[in-house]
């Protein structure tokens, strides 16, 4: 399992693809295509974003202990 923490800005949360900054379209790109080599090799990944981390503690506590059970 692979776990992921995305920062808002940086990952493009909540931004129309079109209207990202090139510099951050690469990195939504890199994400994407990182996603998709990992699960081809097996794994599963989970995202989660800065404001889930910050904001909602418990909620990301689920999801990472319901995915190792």
């Amino acid at each position: 399992m692979i776990i992921q923490w995305d920062g808002n800005y940086w990952h493009g949360k909540n931004k129309n693809y079109e209207d990202l900054e090139p510099r951050i379209k690469k990195r939504v790109d890199l994400d994407e295509s990182q996603d998709k080599y990992l699960r081809k090799c097996g794994y599963k990944i989970l995202r989660f974003w800065e404001d889930e981390i910050k904001e909602k503690e418990d909620y990301v506590y689920d999801i990472i202990k319901r995915a190792i059970q």
